[in-house]
């Protein structure tokens, strides 16, 4: 996947299968998290750092920080923890 002109081999690409956000311009940067119950606020665990977005766009929700002055996703790309970890060269104890 190409990233602001530079080739990326350690991108991971998921996409909402209910044609809803899963990202909006300006989350670059941000955490993937997920919840190992399916319940949001829950046991959240770091999966990654989100890079990009990908995919059609879609409708913002109504009331969430993307207003209409940003552009919605229904695909998001990122780095995967583990390709942080090892080209960072950090430990992570659990």
């Amino acid at each position: 996947m190409n990233i602001g002109g530079v080739d990326r081999s350690n991108v991971v690409q998921a996409i909402r299968t209910d044609t809803s956000m899963a990202v909006a311009r300006g989350d670059s940067g941000g955490p993937v998290v997920t919840s190992a119950d399916g319940t949001y606020g829950n046991d959240m665990q770091a999966r990654g750092l989100i890079s990009g977005s990908w995919g059609s766009t879609v409708t913002c929700p109504a009331g969430s920080v993307a207003n209409s002055a940003t552009t919605c996703y229904e695909g998001v790309a990122f780095i995967g923890m583990s390709a942080m970890v090892n080209k960072m060269g950090f430990n992570l104890n659990t």
